[in-house]
């Protein structure tokens, strides 16, 4: 049970001796007469003889409520499943159909007999001996030789407007700054490869959080059109697609900024897996529609990457609206092999399930130090420790390429065009890897 301090004892009295696993800390609410322990905690004690009869929640087990009022709460608890409409159709980006784990093991067997010493048990680079370790970083370090991962180039745009903000803020919140300057210059650069003039572009942010980085686009446009700057589309409408609660700071002056320039704007509570862009409302009134995101994290990027082809690959559609798709990538030490869309690539050059989670780990060390080792060492076997992480990083992010590449089925008259390049510098973040991809008409 987790020690309190004295004092704090004192200040609130009886507090509920329930202890929260997994915040490792003591209840802080009061606790009931004749009982240690809160109301919301005596279902979890054997204790609810005391108070009027509680029940667990069928939706959500973590929390409980009285039998009198079960009915009532069953219609309003923040677990229920809510449908928001016909976008809403759950798990659609959630996997492939196709996994052939048992083709990828007679391909390791006949063509990657190095790889076979390595223990199928393991799930992280810690768990592997020394030899182990040794002989996949030797196997990376030659699929980079052989598939040229490393040679990613940069492509950084700014923001003038965006970058003059940044001057004006901390060391903190001008990384942040020049992140968004640079995705922002690339969204449009975007929108002027369109092949012609329309009226609307609807920007989706893929799990927007606060919607910061819209706000920011949303900012330079105003300014850009006082100036009277050309574009491609005469309103952008703003779409936040995100499954946590946020505070909706930035959500009232995009409203009011949009409302202004004519466009519209609206934000939808909903998990990436669950939606299908096509069919949000402003989307199908918008002429097209580009999907962003900054730091789009492990499996919410391939999520992301299934909500594009599901886009592009809508039969219902007689004009095909995806311009556009453009993430800075982040997190692929988190990503999982149930949801990853690039396995194919990945099996063919040796990777089954069982090694995906260790290069993932291993992806971790482009941007941190090993916890376990204090300091890191810069070199591990002769290589250096965060170019082996970059390699690995990579690795994910070209399979993902080659997935929209080869399993997305395009619209005739249509071509798509992908890339990987670093948006920012790294002193400005070790994240800063972009994938970009452009559907254009075949002329």
């Amino acid at each position: 049970m987790s020690n309190l301090d004295d004092k704090k004892t004192r200040t609130t009295g009886r507090i509920c001796k329930h202890v929260c696993e997994k915040k490792n800390r003591q209840c802080k609410f009061s606790a009931v007469k004749s009982s240690d322990y809160c109301v919301e905690h005596l279902a979890f004690n054997n204790q609810l003889h005391i108070v009027e009869k509680r029940v667990v929640c069928p939706l959500d087990p973590k929390h409980s409520v009285y039998a009198k009022n079960f009915e009532k709460h069953l219609k309003k608890c923040n677990s229920r499943i809510k449908y928001l409409g016909d976008f809403d159709i759950k798990d659609i980006n959630l996997r492939d159909q196709v996994n052939s784990d048992i083709e990828l093991k007679e391909i390791i067997k006949k063509d990657r007999p190095e790889l076979k010493s390595i223990s199928q048990e393991c799930k992280t680079y810690r768990e592997l001996s020394e030899n182990e370790l040794k002989v996949l970083i030797d196997y990376l370090i030659e699929l980079d030789q052989q598939l040229n991962l490393s040679n990613i180039e940069y492509e950084i745009l700014n923001d003038d407007l965006i970058i003059q903000e940044a001057e004006k803020k901390n060391e903190f919140h001008q990384k942040h700054l020049k992140q968004i300057s640079s995705i922002v210059s690339h969204v449009d650069k975007m929108m002027n490869e369109n092949f012609e003039e329309e009226e609307s572009c609807c920007l989706v942010e893929l799990g927007a959080g606060r919607g910061k980085l819209s706000y920011w686009y949303d900012q330079s446009r105003g300014k850009k059109i006082e100036k009277n700057f050309k574009s491609k589309f005469k309103t952008v409408n703003i779409v936040l697609l995100e499954r946590g609660s946020q505070k909706y700071k930035f959500d009232s002056m995009l409203k009011q900024n949009t409302d202004q320039n004519r466009a519209e704007f609206m934000r939808i509570r909903i998990d990436l897996k669950d939606v299908f862009v096509n069919k949000i409302p402003l989307v199908q009134k918008s002429s097209k529609c580009i999907l962003y995101g900054k730091h789009v994290c492990g499996c919410a990027t391939d999520f992301s990457i299934r909500c594009l082809k599901n886009s592009i690959e809508d039969s219902g559609e007689t004009k095909v609206k995806i311009l556009g798709f453009l993430v800075a990538l982040c997190c692929h030490h988190v990503c999982e092999w149930d949801y990853f869309c690039g396995k194919k690539f990945l099996e063919q050059h040796g990777i089954d399930s069982k090694l995906f989670y260790i290069v993932r780990s291993i992806s971790s060390w482009s941007i941190s130090t090993d916890r376990n080792t204090t300091p890191a060492p810069e070199f591990i076997f002769g290589h250096k420790r965060s170019k082996i992480g970059r390699i690995c990083k990579n690795l994910l992010d070209r399979a993902r390429i080659e997935y929209i590449k080869n399993e997305i089925t395009i619209p005739q008259h249509y071509a798509i065009r992908t890339k990987l390049f670093y948006y920012v510098e790294p002193d400005t973040t070790l994240e800063n890897s972009m994938l970009y991809v452009l559907l254009e008409k075949v002329h």
